[in-house]
């Protein structure tokens, strides 16, 4: 069976390159205070370099049979996560030892405070749902109108995206929320983990992109859009950008090998999203306007 690197084809020797080291003298009680709470799995992605925190997603081996965007997905939710304005981690492309893969800093700031979708001091009055009753309780959370405006806008924007790329992991470790300690601002950490997406679609009434805050259906979709303007809009923003032209850019920034097998399967492997996506959109456009 053939065994597949992406990410390691695209590689060229001009492609900047962070070198990953593991630092003994690092413990995991320093990566849990870094992290802001205890997890099993997370530490063994950390490290320490620079005076700076990474961590280190690396390409594992993928047969014909798996899905082998995962990281280059990666790649794209950040670059389209940039261009509506959601404010998202960046990755450098790094090596450790004999893997490669992508790493990125740490987004945590001292002066905020982080949770996930149940961690929150709301979380007892929010609920796993289809209606928008968790988007207006977070605007009923949010210290003033500025703030609502922000967080409500960045929603949106997050939401978008993940109809756009069909995530199917944006599970409640896939998401954080921060507080400002002495604003009490609420926000939206830095969004990251865009691996696992759909190849396609058949829309029905079965479609379903799950998100802690409001799980889009093919029948709440229109409404969404009817209700919250902003979200088609964005929408709209990113069917227009399209991934493939967002992927010619990528392989630029980071001077991958754009004459390989893995430039053009993945070049198609967007393009064939985008066209999918179009239908979308404008199924979504006429439904909107017969409800």
């Amino acid at each position: 069976m053939e065994i597949i690197h992406f990410l390691r084809e695209l590689i060229t020797e001009d492609t900047p390159i962070l070198e990953l080291k593991k630092d003994p003298t690092i413990t995991l009680q320093q990566k849990y205070s870094v992290l802001g709470f205890s997890h099993e799995f997370y530490p063994y992605y950390m490290y320490y370099q620079n005076f700076e925190w990474y961590y280190f997603k690396q390409e594992e081996k993928n047969d014909e049979i798996k899905y082998p965007y995962y990281l280059l997905d990666e790649l794209m939710g950040s670059y389209l996560a940039q261009f509506i304005g959601l404010s998202t981690i960046s990755f450098q492309i790094a090596k450790r030892d004999s893997f490669v893969g992508l790493a990125s800093k740490n987004f945590r700031e001292k002066e905020c405070d982080y949770y996930f979708f149940d961690q929150l001091p709301i979380a007892q009055l929010l609920e796993f749902s289809t209606s928008f009753i968790n988007i207006e309780m977070f605007k009923s959370s949010c210290i003033d109108n500025i703030n609502v405006d922000k967080l409500v806008d960045c929603i949106f924007k997050l939401l978008a995206l993940d109809l756009y790329m069909l995530q199917m992991d944006r599970s409640r470790v896939n998401l954080q929320f921060q507080i400002n300690r002495d604003t009490k601002f609420l926000g939206l950490a830095p969004i990251y983990d865009f691996s696992n997406c759909a190849d396609k679609w058949q829309y029905s009434t079965s479609f379903n992109i799950f998100n802690p805050i409001i799980t889009l259906t093919y029948n709440n979709i229109p409404i969404l859009c009817k209700k919250y303007p902003q979200f088609l809009e964005c929408l709209s923003m990113l069917v227009t950008k399209t991934m493939s032209s967002t992927w010619n850019q990528i392989c630029e920034d980071y001077h991958f090998n754009q004459d390989c097998f893995a430039y053009f399967k993945a070049k198609e492997h967007y393009q064939l999203k985008d066209e999918n996506q179009k239908k979308l959109l404008r199924d979504i456009q006429a439904r909107k306007i017969s409800i």
